[in-house]
């Protein structure tokens, strides 16, 4: 009996032994499977933090601005109100630098062998569309800008504020709302292209 009773009890704690050991190894597969998934979510995060700020830098850059920002977010995966909303953010943050430099460097600019020709190039561009900018002011570069074609974009704009010497104040409001325009016809262009695509 006695020799009966301790076999029973070594079968037990193999059984117990062996369980233990089982959910150990569960445990384990459960944990790197969290790991797993874990890191996925982390390579997701550092894919969007990549698009957004390869959107946010394409929309500071002169003639791409929000017109190029905006449909390459969308070509990266960010839905359609992310690429909006860091297209105009980066199309809108360098106004006012832009504007309190062109205050500094303008004659530089303008006299510089290298910058001259290109700074005279777009003065000429402003220089076309006088009446607008005489006859409304800051409204002018407020439809300047909105309408999304070639080279009207932020950078235009701020070289023809201070041209028309439009105050620098009044200059960043009319041109943030105009790009703020632009950007929600480029959007609701894309919505339709995206809609036509799938």
């Amino acid at each position: 009996m006695a020799r009966k009773s301790h076999f029973f009890i070594w079968v037990h704690a193999c059984d117990y032994l062996t369980g233990s050991m089982l959910h150990g190894k569960r445990q384990q597969c459960r944990n790197l499977g969290i790991k797993r998934e874990v890191i996925k979510l982390s390579n997701l995060e550092e894919k969007d933090n990549v698009a957004y700020l390869k959107v946010l830098l394409t929309s500071a850059l002169p003639v791409l601005e929000l017109r190029g920002g905006l449909p390459l977010g969308i070509y990266l995966g960010l839905s359609l109100w992310e690429a909006f909303l860091f297209s105009f953010l980066g199309n809108v943050m360098i106004i006012y630098p832009v504007l309190k430099l062109l205050e500094r460097l303008e004659v530089f600019l303008a006299q510089n062998k290298v910058t001259a020709p290109l700074y005279r190039m777009m003065i000429k561009k402003v220089s076309k569309k006088k009446d607008l900018f005489i006859k409304y002011g800051k409204y002018g570069l407020f439809l300047f800008v909105a309408v999304p074609l070639p080279t009207t974009g932020a950078w235009t704009a701020c070289i023809a504020a201070r041209f028309f010497r439009i105050p620098t104040r009044e200059a960043f409001g009319a041109i943030a709302l105009g790009v703020l325009a632009a950007g929600l016809f480029v959007l609701f262009n894309s919505y339709l292209l995206v809609d036509v695509i799938n």
